[in-house]
């Protein structure tokens, strides 16, 4: 999965084998408050169709004046401002951990290493191209084991036949000698036909995750949104038991259930227009 705009550029690599997501993450300087919770909207899209899954993230939230040890804090009050709570919030969510505590040369600590792995050793690194000094070359050191599921975590990936290269596909089955077919019998033909087919596929299709909905069919995404920031109202209000967070939680709460009232009878409508 991977999203770039001016306020944010993210990319999600799955690897099934390890049970483990990786993102990375760029949020320049000036982007909103609604970057930094669509970022974390979507890493709670994907984590959701791979339950089990640790995750790692590692990137420029841009967000100085925050101790590297602030973040590992138990209260949000020393966080300064409203982008920075959002992440917090977001590591209580996902269980996440802040590993970097290598300041840049002005003494912040703008890349953050976020994870729910046990334990991430973060050194200084050689740069492969001229530093920035404010954000210091990282290594990261982690184990991960292979997981015994590891195979089922595989069936979540499906041919993406919309990113598919046929060109090249093209190519390569006009390079093949099929004339090897013509001496075969028919059954011995056609298993070799598809089995030519089947490498070409896997040479030049993209394996994605197959993403299924956690939300019920008749769920626009208006309501899904609403319901994630919902959720969101709802952690805040669990950790800080405050009023005010709770009408926020209490007003997205009715707003959700007027909204799906509105969805589901939208959806009944079309079916029996169907029909």
């Amino acid at each position: 999965m991977h999203y770039f705009s001016d306020d944010l550029e993210q990319l999600f690599v799955v690897l099934p084998d390890l049970q483990l997501v990786i993102g990375v993450i760029y949020l320049p300087s000036y982007s909103p408050l609604s970057s930094f919770q669509r970022h974390f909207e979507d890493l709670e899209s994907l984590v959701a169709t791979l339950p089990g899954f640790q995750v790692l993230l590692a990137g420029d939230y841009n967000l100085p004046g925050i101790s590297a040890d602030d973040w590992n804090c138990e209260t949000p009050f020393c966080l300064p401002t409203t982008k920075a709570y959002a992440v917090f919030e977001s590591l209580q969510l996902f269980g996440l951990h802040q590993f970097n505590k290598l300041p840049n040369a002005y003494g912040n600590v703008l890349d953050l290493v976020l994870s729910s792995v046990g334990s991430i050793d973060v050194h200084p690194g050689t740069p492969l191209v001229d530093e920035d000094p404010a954000h210091p070359t990282l290594l990261l050191k982690l184990t991960v084991e292979s997981s015994p599921t590891a195979t089922q975590a595989a069936s979540c990936f499906a041919f993406n036949f919309k990113r598919g290269n046929y060109t090249s596909m093209d190519g390569w089955l006009a390079s093949h000698n099929w004339s090897t077919l013509h001496s075969l019998p028919i059954n011995d033909a056609v298993d070799s036909f598809y089995s030519i087919l089947n490498e070409a596929i896997a040479l030049f299709v993209p394996k994605t995750v197959a993403f299924t909905s956690n939300y019920p069919k008749w769920f626009s995404s208006e309501l899904i949104q609403l319901v994630r920031r919902k959720n969101f109202a709802h952690h805040r209000f669990k950790i800080t038991s405050s009023l005010d967070d709770y009408k926020a939680f209490s007003h997205l709460r009715a707003k959700c259930r007027s909204s799906s009232r509105e969805c589901y009878s939208s959806y009944l409508q079309s079916v029996q227009d169907r029909n």
